[in-house]
C-alpha cells in the first residue's frame, strides 16, 4: 500500500505545472506579439461579455514529458474555464518545443464545435502559419476560427484546397499505405476471382475507392477513384481472364503432345 501511495506521489510531482490563469491569453513561450495579444484579448473579452462561454489561450514552451491530453484538461480544471452548470470553456493549448496543438472543449460547446471541426482548425487555419513562422497570426487566426465555429458559422474551405478531414501529413501517408495495400490486395482478389464472385467484389469495393481517398487526398480524389474503378475494372478483368484461359490452353495443349510422344 505504501509502495502504491510512493509510486502515485511520484507520478504528480512529474505532472506539469499549471501555469498562473493571468489573463484570455496566458502566453508563457512568448510567441504571440503585443499587439496580436491584445486584440485576441479583446476579442476573447466581447466573446464572454456577448455568450457567456470562456475561451483562453495557452501557450508553453515544453508539456515536460506530459501528455498534452492530460495537461489541457489539468489547465481547464485549474482555470475553471466555462460555467459550471453548462461545462462551457474552451482552452487552446499550444506547446512549442514540442510541436503539439489541442483544442480541449467543455461539453457544452461539443455540439459546436466538433472534434472534426477542432481538427480542421489546427491542421488548415493554424498549422499553416506555424510552419511559416508566424505563431502570432496562427494563434489569432486559429481564436478567429473557433469563435467562427461556436457561433455556428461554416469553416472556409482549405487555403490549398486541400482535404478536410483535420488529419496531419504523416497521417494521410501512413492511411494511403495502408489503403493501397488492403485495397489492393482485394482489387487484384477479385480481378482473378471467377463468376458472380469477383463481381461481388467489385462493386463492394466502389464504396471504399469514393470514400477514402476523399479523407486521405482530396475531396475530388474520391470520385476520380470510383469512377476508375468502375471503368477499368471491367476491362482489366477481360484482360486478366483472357490471359488466364490461354495459360489453360498451353498447359493442356503441352500435355497432349508429351502424351502422344510418349
Amino acid at each position: 500500500m505504501r509502495r502504491r501511495a510512493g509510486w502515485a506521489i511520484l507520478l504528480l510531482a512529474a505532472q506539469r505545472e499549471v501555469p498562473f490563469l493571468s489573463g484570455r491569453v496566458v502566453d508563457e513561450a512568448a510567441i504571440v506579439p503585443d499587439d496580436v495579444e491584445a486584440r485576441v484579448e479583446q476579442k476573447l473579452a466581447a466573446w464572454e461579455e456577448e455568450r457567456g462561454s470562456q475561451v483562453a489561450v495557452l501557450t508553453v514552451s515544453s508539456l515536460e514529458g506530459d501528455a498534452v491530453e492530460s495537461f489541457s484538461l489539468r489547465v481547464v480544471e485549474a482555470w475553471k474555464l466555462g460555467r459550471a452548470e453548462v461545462d462551457d470553456g474552451v482552452l487552446f493549448l499550444v506547446a512549442v518545443d514540442d510541436r503539439r496543438m489541442r483544442i480541449e472543449v467543455g461539453y457544452g460547446l461539443e455540439p459546436e464545435l466538433t472534434d472534426l471541426e477542432s481538427g480542421r482548425i489546427l491542421d488548415e487555419i493554424v498549422g499553416p502559419r506555424f510552419r511559416q513562422g508566424d505563431f502570432g497570426g496562427g494563434v489569432e487566426a486559429g481564436i478567429d476560427a473557433i469563435l467562427a465555429s461556436l457561433a455556428g458559422a461554416e469553416l472556409p474551405p482549405p487555403e490549398d484546397g486541400g482535404h478536410a478531414s483535420g488529419m496531419p501529413l504523416a497521417g494521410r501517408v501512413i492511411g494511403l499505405l495502408v489503403f493501397a495495400l488492403v485495397i489492393g490486395t482485394f482489387s487484384f482478389a477479385a480481378l482473378g476471382t471467377p463468376g458472380g464472385g469477383g463481381w461481388f467484389l467489385y462493386l463492394f469495393l466502389v464504396p471504399f475507392y469514393l470514400i477514402f481517398p476523399i479523407f486521405l487526398i482530396h475531396p475530388f480524389a474520391g470520385p476520380l477513384a470510383a469512377g476508375t474503378w468502375l471503368i477499368g475494372y471491367p476491362l482489366l478483368r477481360t484482360v486478366f481472364q483472357k490471359r488466364k484461359w490461354g495459360d489453360r490452353f498451353l498447359t493442356s495443349g503441352s500435355s497432349r503432345r508429351l502424351h502422344r510422344g510418349g
